[in-house]
């Protein structure tokens, strides 16, 4: 897809360009936002870097793309870990930048430098929803250490210019990353300092990429001391003047050619799937087999056996009409009906497990389901059952699980709602949660073996359900990194011989939780298995 460069100068930014071009994308503009005073380097911002932005312009230069600048006139209004458009925020800045980029260069993504920050990521996730652009920030929750070492190794020329952090002081500016990556990784294990800056630690500022056509020389600089903490300095650089400098690469060389021509290899989305492994035990026990789905006409049945009093759910929601947007319009009515007898609104729900008859009638069903719920959507898991194993004119039947008082003082729960194309886990493709965690329960979407940096299916059947298990696993950590214990696992099947490959990999998993394997008629995305877990949080 065409791509805008959302840069600020540094490496996280211009590495993401990167992995970009290397994941098929054409970067078509670079846009970037600036302090509105031209005198000030740098802003109190959670949002945006900008330290050395005054000097941007020269990597579009260098890139020879067209270039587009906005200034930050906003504040940080709304800073909780949700975001509304919020008038006068500077979240609002990079919408304005953004449509007119967009507009102008008929780009359909955006490329985001994000690693860690939830805060910046789910800011620009909203922007870019509310403008249909794709977030691809391809360096979400990578390893810091090997994403540094990555950097160097293609060939980034990337200079600290700011620095902000116990064991850094002004001495380090203008220092490669190439020279400053034994510095770091000694700061890494002495202080716990992030390798790649994520806590503040410096900002840096890109002389060369493979994706440059030319490369850029500081030749001129002012050190700028902004506090004189005895224990951590804050000093930057003033990139007084740059210029631009030959390099070898051929003219008229596309992006990817650019990326070829330096021999930089290993960035494409497959390049990480390493870690899958393949079932190595085949079992021929007959008796590893699974039970089709089918769900007989019901009236709903409300339930309060998990966890407290709080929780509850609520079973047979069964839809009927001519249509699948009728039945998922009954659906919703039935839903609100029994949430005001349970005392409860859509808000208290946590996870949604929707059965429909065929996945050709996904997209109608998925328009009314998407009118049901508002900023942070419960986790869902979608199957298909197939034309009879659903009650005659019924084409939608849902059950829910809930926690009460959603929102109230001392409510937990919190949840992770990925827009963003990586190489983490899978964006959400639709109307759902990766994880809800509430209480002492962590929920996870279903999860099918989608390659995340492609949103392709993998074409190997172990691997596949591999890294779909892979996904709810990531999914944990970011949620609950102190660890987790698995309370209950489905996997859903489509070809019955599978039953016994799920079996087979949940043995090599030695996990203590029994697997259960149900088979139904289609999953998302033509996908032969997808996970259905539930973990209990570890409480330190």
């Amino acid at each position: 897809m065409r791509v805008i460069g959302l840069i600020s100068g540094g490496k996280d930014s211009c590495f993401n360009l990167v992995h970009c071009v290397a994941a098929g994308h054409e970067i078509v503009a670079l846009a970037i936002l600036k302090p509105k005073d031209t005198k000030v380097d740098e802003i109190d911002s959670q949002m945006y870097q900008t330290v050395g932005t005054s000097a941007a312009e020269y990597i579009a230069k260098a890139m020879d793309l067209p270039f587009f600048v906005g200034n930050i006139s906003g504040s940080g209004n709304s800073t909780g870990r949700d975001y509304l458009p919020t008038e006068g925020d500077e979240v609002e800045d990079l919408y304005d930048l953004l449509k007119k980029v967009s507009e102008e260069t008929g780009a359909q993504g955006v490329s985001v430098g994000a690693i860690l920050s939830d805060y910046q990521r789910v800011r620009v996730e909203s922007v870019c929803l509310r403008l249909n652009l794709t977030p691809l920030a391809y360096l979400w929750r990578r390893n810091q250490a090997e994403l540094l070492r990555e950097m160097i190794s293609c060939k980034m020329e990337c200079i600290l210019i700011k620095v902000a952090c116990l064991g850094l002081d002004s001495t380090h500016l203008e220092q490669t990353l190439n020279c400053m990556e034994p510095t770091l990784l000694k700061l890494e294990k002495k202080f716990g300092v992030n390798v790649c800056g994520e806590g503040g630690e410096y900002e840096t500022y890109t002389l060369d990429s493979p994706l440059f056509i030319k490369k850029l020389k500081l030749v001129k600089r002012t050190v700028v001391n902004h506090t004189t903490d005895p224990i951590a300095p804050v000093s930057y650089l003033h990139l007084d003047e740059l210029e631009l400098v030959d390099k070898d690469v051929p003219e008229g060389f596309s992006q990817q050619q650019r990326l070829d021509y330096y021999g930089i290899k290993g960035l494409e989305p497959e390049s990480y799937l390493d870690d899958l492994q393949y079932t190595s035990i085949c079992s021929t026990d007959s008796s590893s087999t699974a039970d089709r789905l089918v769900i007989e006409q019901k009236q709903p049945v409300i339930s309060s056996n998990f966890g407290d009093d709080d929780w509850f759910e609520i079973l047979n929601l069964q839809g009927f009409g001519d249509t699948a947007s009728e039945c998922m319009e009954s659906v919703a009515r039935l839903l609100d009906t029994q949430l005001l007898q349970v005392g409860a609104t859509r808000k208290d729900l946590i996870r949604t497990k929707v059965y429909i008859d065929r996945m050709e009638n996904y997209a109608e069903i998925n328009n009314i389901y998407v009118q049901q719920f508002g900023l942070n959507p419960p986790v869902r898991v979608c199957v298909a059952l197939g034309d009879n194993n659903l009650p005659t004119g019924c084409k939608v039947s849902m059950d829910v699980r809930g926690k009460k008082h959603q929102g109230q003082e001392g409510d937990d729960r919190r949840c992770l709602h990925v827009q963003g194309i990586s190489h983490w886990a899978p964006a959400n493709i639709g109307p759902y949660s990766q994880g809800y965690l509430a209480g002492e329960y962590l929920h996870v979407s279903g999860q099918i073996g989608l390659i995340p940096g492609r949103m392709t299916l993998h074409p190997e059947a172990d691997l596949e359900l591999d890294l779909a298990y892979r996904h709810a696993t990531r999914v944990q950590e970011a949620m609950a990194p102190a660890g987790c214990n698995i309370h209950s696992a489905v996997c859903y099947i489509v070809d019955p011989a599978n039953s016994s490959l799920v079996q087979s990999y949940w043995q090599e998993k030695c996990l203590d939780c029994a697997v259960t394997v149900i088979l139904v008629e289609q999953l998302p995305r033509a996908a032969n298995f997808e996970w259905e877990i539930v973990y209990t949080v570890n409480t330190l």
